[in-house]
C-alpha cells in the first residue's frame, strides 16, 4: 500500500522543499498530505480486512529482505569491497 502527495520537486528535507512549503501550493499540498494520511489510518483502525492485508504485505516484504539485501551485497561486491557471499 502506497500513498503519496507532493507539492515541490525538492528532495526531501532540504532548504528548497522549506522554500516550497510556504508557497500558496505548497500550503495546500501539506494539507491535503495531512488529510490523506488522517484517512488513511482511520480505515486501518476501523477495517479489520485493510488491517489484514496490510499485515500480509509486511510479512511478504519482511520475508524478501535478506534476499534483497543479498542481492546488493552480489552486485555491489567490488564497491563495498565484499565477496558475493558477504563475507
Amino acid at each position: 500500500m502506497g500513498i503519496s502527495v507532493t507539492s515541490s520537486n525538492a528532495p526531501n528535507h532540504t532548504y528548497e522543499m522549506l522554500a516550497d512549503a510556504f508557497t500558496d501550493g505548497g500550503h495546500t499540498g501539506f494539507l491535503l498530505d495531512a488529510k490523506v494520511m488522517a484517512a488513511v489510518l482511520y480505515d486501518f483502525l476501523t477495517n479489520p480486512r485493510l488491517r489484514e492485508a496490510v499485515k500480509e504485505e509486511h510479512r511478504t516484504l519482511a520475508s524478501l529482505l535478506q534476499r534483497y539485501h543479498a542481492a546488493l551485497r552480489e552486485a555491489y561486491s567490488q564497491e563495498v569491497g565484499t565477496t558475493p557471499t558477504g563475507r
